[in-house]
């Protein structure tokens, strides 16, 4: 009996020794270096367990690779990437400006979280989608990326799906697991490739993939809710194409239907291109329209 108490207090005694520490939110208190105390309310650095929040009128400037759980630039703030990683396990929220050098990356780790924000992404290197995760955009997102490089890379085995608006020049995948999902209602503005290799969804109501390159694209072969191509140049179909909803031209932008393809448009034509020849099709294409009637055309 006595072994059995000394046991049982060992067991206490080490029980008592247990810590739990819980993930802080570091929010800025100056402008200045990530890595330095003052940078942050109370003088304590972000550790990768940590939620970080950059507010208004605040700059804050990476000098190594730097991982956190939850990031929010609020409007008015910004990142500076010197040309170093950030990694985010967690939600991202990019109401201010992600600033980026060129060879710095956003790596967004985190599975089944999500991306939200009306902010601006500048040159950043690439926002990369890790592998075997999903991310979805929410609705209230509007995100723009700018600046000599706009891309978001999607691993293998990952979906991103968006229900916002996302203007950028590239989206690149891995293979075919590598998927981009186009909700009900959302937009994605692309000015450049789209998934040459990889999978694009876009048959949800209401959602619009627009071309809107000053340079030549490919059409991304798939099945379309809305399709509208504007800017200028020609983009030309990568394979079959069927619009479900409204197929619209602007801009001095022309459809090249390709060759030997079979196209199949059940909505309206909205055509204010401007170009002389806003179309371009050979003999051995088909194109199919709704029937019984035409769609409208304006």
């Amino acid at each position: 009996m006595k072994n059995t108490h000394n046991i049982i207090l060992t067991v206490l005694l080490f029980c008592g020794t247990i810590e739990f520490t819980e993930a802080a939110i570091r929010t800025t208190a100056n402008s200045g270096n990530w890595n330095v105390g003052a940078t942050w309310v109370g003088g304590v650095v972000p550790a990768s367990g940590d939620d970080a929040v950059i507010t208004n009128g605040k700059t804050v400037a990476l000098t190594g690779n730097r991982s956190i759980t939850n990031f929010t630039i609020n409007a008015g703030g910004t990142l500076t990437d010197g040309g170093f990683n950030l990694t985010v396990s967690g939600n991202l929220v990019i109401n201010g400006t992600y600033n980026g050098s060129g060879t710095g990356r956003l790596l967004l780790t985190g599975n089944a979280k999500t991306i939200d924000g009306t902010g601006t992404i500048n040159n950043v290197n690439r926002v990369d989608m890790t592998a075997s995760t999903t991310k979805t955009i929410l609705s209230s997102a509007s995100i723009t990326f700018t600046g000599t490089n706009q891309r978001i890379a999607i691993r293998a085995n990952n979906t991103v799906t968006n229900n916002g608006t996302v203007t950028l020049k590239r989206i690149t995948g891995a293979n075919a697991t590598s998927v981009w999902t186009n909700a009900a209602n959302a937009t994605l503005n692309i000015s450049a490739d789209l998934l040459s290799t990889g999978t694009l969804t876009a048959l949800a109501t209401g959602n619009t993939i627009n071309y809107n390159g000053a340079v030549a694209q490919t059409i991304k072969a798939t099945t379309y809710y809305h399709l509208t191509l504007s800017n200028a140049a020609a983009k030309t179909a990568g394979g079959n194409l069927t619009v479900n909803g409204n197929f619209t031209t602007s801009g001095t932008a022309t459809f090249n239907g390709g060759t030997s393809r079979t196209h199949t448009f059940l909505g309206n034509w909205i055509i204010n291109s401007t170009a002389a020849t806003p179309f371009s099709f050979t003999t051995a294409s088909t194109i199919n329209f709704n029937t019984p009637g035409t769609p409208a055309s304006t």
